[in-house]
């Protein structure tokens, strides 16, 4: 299995598909963050949201902290 940064490193080069990894493997984390702060209706649009707002500043990911402490 392929670690964060070097998935993020595919992504930025053009290898855009790996991003579904990326969100494969926090999905759940970023649920759970979200079922705290929004009504459970709306708890998939949000995290979504929030993985498009991060692929969309995946190239500010410096890679100092965990990825996930970054997506939260």
């Amino acid at each position: 299995m392929a670690d964060d940064l070097e998935i993020i490193r595919r992504v930025l080069s053009g290898e855009t598909d790996g991003f579904a990894e990326l969100i494969a493997r926090y999905q759940q984390h970023v649920a759970r963050i979200v079922n705290r702060h929004v009504p459970p209706d709306l708890v998939a649009e949000v995290a979504h949201d929030v993985f498009v707002r991060a692929y969309d500043s995946l190239s500010g990911f410096a890679g100092e902290s965990p990825f996930d402490h970054w997506l939260s």
